[in-house]
């Protein structure tokens, strides 16, 4: 099966450098013109099903895709981006400031901490896997998923066996796309 990941286009928060986490923002007109680039060089890929997260920014990012090839959007919670519970909302800086010990324990810890009112990247993962599983029951073909960078990041990392802390510090920008061949437990990085 061939999996791509796209990270939905840009939405305000994005460029305020707030966490979204589980917030349902939409997209701004930089995020559509992401959303309509990834499309125009989706467009001769033989895709057949589109996952996407159920919030907007993802939602709108799949539609815009989706609709030159002529498919469903097909929306599920479980490509929900990390909880970031009270961080969420919040800019980097004003989450260093207002939480400097939670943020240094969820960098020191950043696979099993759970942000205040959130969850853990574990967690993700273990939600992530379980989509995968069924989708890979249902799909030998190719799919796209339509996510966002921490879900991204995180699989990404779980693959290549990295340390988690790196997640942050390497985005991933919106509007990117990753192409993984997956045959059971042996998974390549076909574009990055």
């Amino acid at each position: 099966m061939i999996v791509i990941m796209v990270r939905h286009g840009q939405t305000d928060w994005n460029h305020e450098q707030r966490y979204q986490g589980q917030r349902d923002i939409p997209l701004n007109e930089t995020g559509r013109r992401q959303a309509r680039e990834l499309a125009l060089a989706l467009q001769h890929e033989a895709i057949d099903a589109i996952y996407c997260s159920d919030l907007i920014r993802a939602k709108e990012t799949a539609q815009i895709i989706a609709r030159p090839l002529a498919l469903e959007v097909i929306p599920d919670p479980r490509l929900r981006e990390m909880s970031f519970g009270r961080w969420e909302g919040r800019t980097f800086s004003e989450i260093y400031r207002d939480y400097p010990e939670q943020f240094e324990e969820w960098f020191r810890h950043t696979s099993d901490y759970t942000v205040p009112g959130g969850e853990s990247v574990n967690l993700l993962l273990e939600r992530f896997r379980a989509l995968m599983e069924a989708i890979s029951r249902k799909h030998a073909g190719t799919v796209l998923l339509v996510t966002h960078g921490g879900v991204m990041r995180s699989f990404l990392y779980s693959i290549l066996g990295q340390d988690p802390r790196e997640l942050w510090e390497n985005a991933l920008e919106p509007g990117t796309l990753v192409k993984l061949m997956i045959n059971g437990d042996d998974i390549q990085i076909l574009l990055r």
